[in-house]
């Protein structure tokens, strides 16, 4: 209990996380909670997907995403439970995030993507 007190505490007082990458901020509601993702440019579609190590986050692709949305429509995308996007209490399994990718790609990006 007290651990859990502590962690309340602590996710209270954190700060929100700003948006690093310019683009048009969206939202995508997947079995496995809300998803966030930034999308700028145009040309084909290039899906940016980070790891799942602690503080991962769409944030790692701010050195390149810029110089990508010049020649692609870019999708920088927070995987569930990181970033911006919602954190269900369940444990993530990988092929939760592969499902994931596959429902994004076709509901939101609609096309073959990079």
């Amino acid at each position: 209990a007290s651990m859990h007190l502590i962690n309340t505490y602590i996710f209270k007082k954190t700060l929100q996380l700003e948006d690093g990458l310019d683009g048009e901020s969206g939202s995508y509601f997947s079995p496995i909670g809300k998803v966030h993702y930034i999308k700028k440019g145009n040309g084909e579609p290039l899906l940016l997907i980070h790891g799942i190590k602690t503080g991962a986050s769409s944030q790692i692709w701010r050195n390149v995403y810029d110089n990508f949305s010049k020649d692609f429509t870019v999708y920088a995308l927070d995987l569930p439970g990181f970033g911006k996007s919602q954190k269900l209490p369940i444990l993530y399994k990988a092929y939760m995030y592969r499902d994931l990718i596959k429902l994004f790609i076709k509901d939101v990006i609609s096309e073959p993507t990079n």
